[in-house]
C-alpha cells in the first residue's frame, strides 16, 4: 500500500519527477518516454530494469507530502496494525491512474505463486467532477480477480455460508480507539463472531442507531470509563435485557455462552 497525497502534494511531486527525469529522458523505456508528460506517475509502474534504475536515484514521493496527508497515513497504518493486518508500504506503488487521493492499495497472496495479486483500488475524491459532479464526493473502490479468489477459496476447502451480523462495536471518542480495535480484533480471532466496528464519529444516540440498523443481535459500547475499567457496556439489541458490565478478560466467554443461547 502507498499514499499520493492531496492533490497539491501529488502536485508538487509530479513536477519534480518530471524536472528530474527529463534530461534522461533517451535512457527511459519507449512506454515511460511517452508517459513523462501525459501520466509520469505511471513511469513508476515501469517493469523495465533501466527504467527502475533511473528511479532508485529520483526525487521520493514521501518527501513531498503536506502535514495533513502524511498524518492521515500514518493513522491507517497504525489502524492495520491494531487489527491485526499484515501490510508493506510501497512507495512506488501508484495504481496508475490520476484520479486516486491519498491511500491506494493491492491485496496479494503468496499461494498465487506468480500471479499473486488478488485486487486492488484506492480512494479517490475527485473521480465524481470527472464524471460531471459539481463537487467531489470522497470515495473508495476497488476491483478483485474472481478466477483467483475461486482458486484461493479452492486450497482453503471452500467457504461457509453465514448471514447477518453479530456484534457492532461502538467506541466513544478517538481515545479509546485502540482499546475498542483490540476488542475486535479478539472476538473475530476466534472465528466465531461477526464483527463490525463503528468508523467516523457521531454522537451516542447516532451510534446506536446505526448499530441497530446493522442487524446486530449485541453492541458493544466502549467509552473512557470501560477503557479504565478494562471492561466493555453490552447492549442487547434484539431483547429486552438490561445494559450488562463485562469485563474484557471474561468476553469471550461471555459472548460464546450468549451465542450459544441464539436460536
Amino acid at each position: 500500500m502507498n499514499t499520493l497525497g492531496s492533490p497539491p502534494s501529488r502536485q508538487a511531486y509530479r513536477k519534480a519527477l518530471v524536472q528530474y527525469l527529463e534530461p534522461v529522458r533517451s535512457r527511459l523505456d519507449a512506454d515511460s518516454q511517452h508517459r513523462l508528460h501525459v501520466n509520469p506517475l505511471r513511469i513508476l509502474d515501469s517493469k523495465t530494469e533501466s527504467t527502475q534504475e533511473l528511479l532508485q536515484d529520483g526525487p521520493d514521493l514521501h518527501d513531498y507530502l503536506d502535514p495533513d496527508s502524511r498524518s492521515r497515513f500514518d493513522e491507517l497504518l497504525d489502524r492495520l496494525e491494531e487489527s491485526g493486518v499484515r501490510f508493506t508500504v510501497r512507495r512506488d506503488l501508484v495504481r496508475g491512474l490520476d484520479y486516486y487521493t491519498h491511500t491506494v492499495f493491492e491485496w496479494t497472496s503468496h499461494e498465487l505463486g506468480s500471479q499473486k495479486q488478488i485486487g486492488g483500488g484506492g480512494r479517490y475524491d475527485g473521480l465524481a467532477t470527472l464524471l460531471g459532479s459539481s463537487q467531489d464526493i470522497p470515495a473508495v473502490g476497488f476491483s478483485m480477480g474472481l478466477d483467483r479468489i475461486g482458486l484461493l477459496l479452492s486450497q482453503k476447502g471452500g467457504v461457509t455460508n453465514s448471514d447477518g451480523l453479530d456484534i457492532y462495536v461502538g467506541e466513544l471518542g478517538g481515545s479509546n480507539r485502540s482499546y475498542a480495535t483490540g476488542i475486535a480484533r479478539s472476538l473475530r480471532e476466534t472465528g466465531r463472531f461477526r464483527v463490525r466496528e463503528h468508523q467516523g464519529g457521531g454522537k451516542i444516540k447516532n451510534r446506536m442507531r446505526e448499530a441497530d440498523r446493522s442487524g446486530a443481535r449485541w453492541a458493544l459500547i466502549i467509552g473512557d470509563a470501560e477503557r479504565d475499567a478494562q471492561t466493555v457496556g453490552l447492549k442487547w439489541l434484539r431483547e429486552e435485557r438490561p445494559q450488562d458490565t463485562v469485563p474484557a478478560s471474561g468476553l469471550l466467554e461471555y459472548m460464546s455462552s450468549a451465542l450459544e443461547r441464539v436460536p
